[in-house]
């Protein structure tokens, strides 16, 4: 099935998987680690737990049931030193995203920003009602809240509310980021390993010369090296689906950052007890 914004899903994504390995191997044979061979910027990034912090299904907010578990749940990831943190609004009502907020900016205090991922459930008058909604709670972006083909309309919302607004997930070719900059409808642009690292560096770049910062969409352990290596990378999405499958996951410093790898290449080993183990 043809994607909205580029190839077909499967085309781009298998192309992305090459574009790695060509950028890991290059990397190898100049004997660097792959954030330097892409640009070297910095070897450290910030970055933002991505999990954890979703509502329950058909909860309409923490108030309603499981408030003590979403702080529990903040907490928890406060404890592993992570200094940002992301959650999604999936079906919940506005009165329930605003309650959410609440209780991860009462367990979280003032100074970690939190993130809200609407995934594009939103039309224009509700994104800024849930906005302004938001706004004592300091959100520090909300995400794709309207359709990412929306361009008008989420420039509306950026010039609407002082809260900034990221989005770009979903494309899978420069086009789309070339109308999204444009029309200026975002203060971050979010990036997808669907086109692949070259693709990343080349929006990266064209963002840069808008003024505009870039940060990824998953793929932690890939997309950490092109953040360090552009110098308007923001932070990092960060995902634990991948740990168990390295000898060592990527660590973070104390302050929140993650280190990135040394090594030549990616920097990653695969650990072949934990493929067998996850194997289908």
């Amino acid at each position: 099935m043809a994607s909205r914004w580029g190839l077909p899903g499967y085309v781009e994504r298998a192309a992305s998987v090459i574009d790695v390995a060509l950028w890991d191997l290059k990397a190898k044979a100049a004997g660097q680690p792959l954030w330097q061979a892409l640009g070297g910027f910095r070897s450290r990034v910030d970055c933002y737990a991505s999990w954890r912090l979703e509502p329950a299904e058909n909860l309409g907010g923490p108030a309603a049931r499981g408030g003590s578990r979403l702080a529990e749940s903040a907490a928890y990831l406060l404890e592993r030193g992570f200094k940002a943190m992301k959650f999604h609004t999936l079906t919940m009502s506005q009165a329930g995203v605003v309650d959410h907020m609440r209780v991860l900016r009462e367990t979280c205090g003032p100074d970690v920003p939190l993130m809200v991922d609407v995934n594009q459930r939103w039309d224009v008058k509700q994104a800024i009602a849930a906005g302004r909604a938001l706004a004592p709670y300091d959100p520090y972006w909300i995400e794709d809240p309207v359709p990412v083909d929306d361009y008008s309309g989420m420039r509306q919302i950026r010039e609407t509310l002082e809260t900034r607004i990221c989005a770009g997930e979903p494309y899978r070719s420069l086009s789309p980021f070339r109308y999204l900059l444009e029309n200026r409808s975002v203060d971050i642009a979010m990036i997808d390993l669907d086109v692949g690292l070259t693709g990343f560096i080349k929006v990266a770049h064209m963002a840069e010369a808008f003024g505009i910062p870039v940060v990824p969409h998953l793929a932690t352990e890939v997309l950490a090296h092109a953040v360090a290596a552009v110098p308007n990378g923001l932070t990092v999405e960060y995902y634990p689906w991948a740990e168990p499958l390295w000898h060592e996951p990527l660590q973070l410093d104390t302050e929140g950052r993650l280190i990135l790898p040394e090594k030549p290449g990616l920097g990653l080993e695969l650990d072949e007890a934990a493929l067998a183990r996850f194997a289908v």
